[in-house]
């Protein structure tokens, strides 16, 4: 929002982006020209993701039954995959079948697959919106190794790339 604005005469929105991430909203309060108060009285918040900014990728960690949205699932722990940037991977840390809970709405760029020895499966009463990153990058979700299924909803943009390794033809996603 280009500001200033004024709304209702009692405070001032300013918006600015700091990174695609974290955005900067001043808050001025109508100065009090009663009082002699000539200049209005500003606070800076900034707001965005928890952690790194610099960290779009995260790795899931947890064997078995693990919550999509629990910080110490991923790898790193600093933060999870829930914003158009970030890319969430499903590797080889786990040692056997393993199920991921979606509880409440995530949103990503990319979703990756590459474990050709025990499968994933995402599953849950919430959804996953793929969305397009910052530059414009297509979402996308691609299967390396294994066979996978993604049980949860799946909210998909024009143009999302779909891809499954073909040199295996044990390697198959389920969406």
């Amino acid at each position: 929002m280009p500001g200033p604005h004024n709304y209702g005469g009692y405070y001032q929105y300013d918006f600015a982006p700091v990174t695609a991430q974290f955005w900067r909203v001043q808050l001025s309060n109508t100065p009090n020209y009663a009082e002699g108060n000539h200049m209005p009285r500003t606070q800076a918040v900034q707001f965005g993701r928890t952690g790194p900014e610099t960290v779009t990728s995260y790795e899931w960690n947890a064997d078995g039954i693990g919550i999509w949205n629990l910080n110490t699932n991923w790898t790193p722990s600093s933060g999870r995959p829930g914003f158009g940037e970030d890319t969430a991977l499903f590797g080889t840390n786990i040692t056997g079948p393993t199920t991921v809970g979606v509880n409440s709405p995530v949103t990503v760029n990319r979703i990756e697959f590459n474990n050709g020895n025990h499968t994933y499966v995402i599953a849950g009463a919430s959804h996953i919106d793929l969305a397009a990153d910052s530059a414009g990058g297509p979402p996308s979700v691609e299967v390396l190794a294994g066979s996978h299924e993604i049980q949860a909803r799946v909210n998909l943009q024009t143009g999302t790339f779909l891809s499954v390794a073909t040199d295996n033809p044990c390697n198959s996603t389920t969406v």
